[in-house]
């Protein structure tokens, strides 16, 4: 949660995304776009739970 707070404080003050932030610090260079990569395959991630769930829901019948 910290993070993600810390996050959002940056963002509001820069008025930057998640990409172009790294401006403020180059350590964290990859870190944007590895934001980006971890939300799509948590995306996948969460969308193959549903369809396991629905696919034996389904086969129950």
């Amino acid at each position: 949660v910290p993070l993600f707070l810390m996050e959002l404080s940056f963002g509001q003050y820069a008025s930057e995304g998640p990409v172009t932030i790294w401006k403020i610090c180059p350590l964290f260079q990859g870190l944007g776009y590895a934001m980006f990569i971890m939300s799509g395959l948590v995306g996948i991630y969460y969308n193959m739970i549903l369809a396991w769930a629905l696919f034996y829901l389904l086969s129950s019948f």
